[in-house]
C-alpha cells in the first residue's frame, strides 16, 4: 500500500533516492520510534532537501537535478546568439538552483555544463538597482557580471558572458570559459565567484557571490587527430586534436613556422559531403621558438559526419570584397533587385554625416559611407515583396531573404545561406529607402544571430522603418577564395 502511494506522488528518482537515504539515516538514529505516514514523511523530507540546497556551502547537483523546475535560464537566450544550442544545454546541464542574496541583489545559479572544451554556467541577477536602464538597443549593456572561475585550482585561458533582459530588475546570464588546456580529471571542484555586477564603468553591486560545487565531468568526449603534416608557405601545419562532445567541437591546429606567412592563413572546414561548416575562431599564437597554434570552434553538428577537411587560404585573399574610402576599407554591398532581367548594376558611393545618437554611442569617424553595387531602377520594393528575394553574393553563394518583420520598434531580417558565405558578413547588412536613407547597425550591436546552424538560417535586427515606403537590402559581396586542395588535412571521425 505504501509503495503504491509513493508511485502516485511521482517523486523524481534523484530526489527520491536522497529522501530515502535520509529515511535510512533516520532509522539508524531512531530505531525505536514509530513509523510515520509516507505521504507526510515525503513532503517533509522534500522540503528539507530543497531548503538544504540553498544554505549549504557545497552543492550536490544530483539532489538538485531531481527537483522539477519549470523555467530554465537558458530558455531566455533563444535568438540571442546562443539559441542554436539551447536544447542541448538544458538537457545536459546539471541543475544547481542555488540562490545567494546579498546587499539587495539576488543571484541564482541555475545550471552548469562541463566538458573537455568548455565550462558553461547559467544564472539570473535580480536587483532594484538594475532599474532605470534605457538603452534597449543594446540588451548586453544591461549589466556585466565580473565573474571568476577556478576548477581544481586552475584558471581558464579566456571567458565571457552574454546577458539577456528578463524585466527592469532582472536579467539572465550565460557565462562561458575556454578550459581546453586544463586536462581536468573526472572529479571536479568548481569555485565560481561573481565579484561584482557592473554597468559600464559603474559598479551596481559589490558582493563576492561565491559558489563552491563538487561534481564530475558528466559529458563524454571523443578525440581525433589529422592524417599527417602538410607543407604550406612559411612552414608546416597539422591537426593536433579535434575534441568532439555533444555540446562543443574544438579543433586545434599546430604548426612550425619558418616565416611569418603562417600567421596569414585562414581556414575553412568541410564535411564529407562537401558542405562548408559553420565555425568561430578562438584565435591563436606564435612564439619565438617557431611554434604556431590556432583554435577553431566548429559550431555545426558533427554527430553524423564521417570526416572533415581543413583547407587554407591566405588572409590577404579575404573573401569579402572591399572598397577603400578615405583610407578605410569598407565592404561592397550588393542590393536586392525586383527581377533578374536587364539588370544594369553600377558601383556607387554614398555618404552622410553621423547622427548625434551615433556620436554619443562612440562612432569616431567624420562620415558614414557605403560602397554599393546597385541598379536603382530595379532595387526598391515593398517590405512584403522583399521576402523570397535571392541576393547573389558570389559565384558560389546566395543569400535568400526568407522574412521581414517590421513594427514600431525594430525590423528583423531573416536569411538563409546557400553555398560558401561567411555568415558574419551579414552583420554589415543595411536597409536603404528610395532616398538612400539608411537603417544600419550601431555601436555595441550584437550583429547577425544564428537561428539554425544545420540549415544555415540567420537573422539581423535593426531599427524601425516606415512600412509604407519601398526599400532595398544590401549585404557584403564575396569572392571565391582559392583553397589549396592539395595541402588539405583530413580528420576521420570513424571509430
Amino acid at each position: 500500500m505504501d509503495e503504491n502511494i509513493k508511485e502516485l506522488i511521482k517523486i523524481p528518482e534523484g530526489l527520491d533516492n536522497a529522501i530515502l537515504k535520509g529515511f535510512e539515516d533516520g532509522k539508524k538514529k531512531n530505531k525505536g520510534k514509530k513509523r510515520i505516514n509516507i505521504i507526510k514523511r515525503s513532503t517533509i523530507a522534500a522540503a528539507v532537501a530543497i531548503a538544504s540546497i540553498t544554505v549549504v556551502g557545497v552543492v550536490n547537483p544530483k539532489i538538485v537535478s531531481a527537483i522539477p523546475i519549470v523555467n530554465r535560464v537558458f530558455g531566455y537566450f533563444d535568438n540571442s546568439g546562443i539559441g542554436y544550442s539551447i536544447d542541448k544545454y538544458e538537457e545536459l546541464g546539471e541543475v544547481i538552483n542555488k540562490t545567494i542574496d546579498k546587499n539587495g541583489t539576488k543571484i541564482t545559479l541555475d545550471q552548469i555544463l562541463v566538458d573537455d572544451n568548455t565550462f558553461i554556467a547559467s544564472f539570473t541577477v535580480e536587483s532594484e538597482k538594475l532599474r532605470g536602464f534605457e538603452d534597449l538597443k543594446n540588451p548586453g549593456d544591461f549589466f556585466n557580471p565580473d565573474a571568476r572561475l577556478s576548477i581544481n585550482g586552475e584558471t581558464p585561458e579566456s571567458w565571457g558572458s552574454t546577458v539577456s533582459i528578463i524585466s527592469e530588475t532582472k536579467g539572465a546570464v550565460v557565462f562561458k570559459a575556454d578550459i581546453s588546456t586544463m586536462n581536468l580529471k573526472n572529479d571536479l571542484e568548481i569555485d565560481f565567484n561573481i565579484r561584482n555586477i557592473e554597468r559600464g564603468r559603474n559598479t551596481i553591486t559589490k558582493g563576492n557571490f561565491k559558489y563552491k560545487i563538487k561534481t564530475v565531468k558528466g559529458i563524454e568526449s571523443e578525440t581525433y587527430v589529422g592524417d599527417g603534416k602538410v607543407k604550406v608557405d612559411g612552414g608546416e601545419i597539422w591537426v593536433d586534436s579535434l575534441v568532439k562532445t555533444p555540446v562543443s567541437n574544438l579543433l586545434t591546429i599546430n604548426g612550425k613556422y619558418e616565416t611569418l606567412e603562417l600567421d596569414n592563413l585562414e581556414y575553412i572546414i568541410r564535411d564529407n559531403k562537401g558542405n562548408e561548416l559553420i565555425t568561430d575562431g578562438l584565435g591563436g599564437h606564435s612564439d619565438v621558438e617557431g611554434n604556431y597554434q590556432r583554435k577553431i570552434k566548429i559550431l555545426s553538428d558533427l554527430s553524423n559526419v564521417e570526416y572533415i577537411e581543413i583547407l587554407q587560404y591566405e588572409r590577404a585573399e579575404e573573401k569579402s570584397i572591399r572598397r577603400e574610402m578615405n583610407g578605410i576599407n569598407r565592404p561592397l554591398l550588393i542590393c536586392t533587385e525586383t527581377s533578374t532581367d536587364n539588370i544594369n548594376r553600377k558601383e556607387e558611393v554614398i555618404s552622410r554625416e553621423p547622427t548625434k545618437e551615433e556620436l554619443d554611442r562612440g562612432y569616431g569617424l567624420p562620415s558614414v559611407q557605403y560602397a554599393l553595387n546597385i541598379d536603382r531602377s530595379k532595387s526598391f520594393m515593398q517590405i512584403d515583396d522583399l521576402k523570397g528575394k535571392v541576393i547573389k553574393t558570389s559565384d558560389n553563394s546566395d543569400v535568400t531573404i526568407t522574412n521581414v518583420e517590421a513594427d514600431d520598434k525594430a525590423t528583423k531580417i531573416s536569411m538563409k545561406i546557400e553555398g560558401s558565405y561567411n555568415y558574419k558578413n551579414l552583420s554589415s547588412l543595411v536597409i536603404f529607402d528610395e532616398d538612400m536613407n539608411d537603417t544600419c547597425t550601431w555601436e555595441g550591436h550584437r550583429g547577425a544571430i544564428i537561428e539554425n546552424i544545420e540549415t544555415k538560417e540567420f537573422s539581423m535586427t535593426l531599427g524601425a522603418i516606415d512600412k509604407s515606403e519601398k526599400y532595398t537590402i544590401g549585404i557584403p559581396m564575396e569572392k571565391e577564395s582559392k583553397y589549396n586542395e592539395e595541402s588539405k588535412i583530413v580528420v576521420s571521425l570513424k571509430r
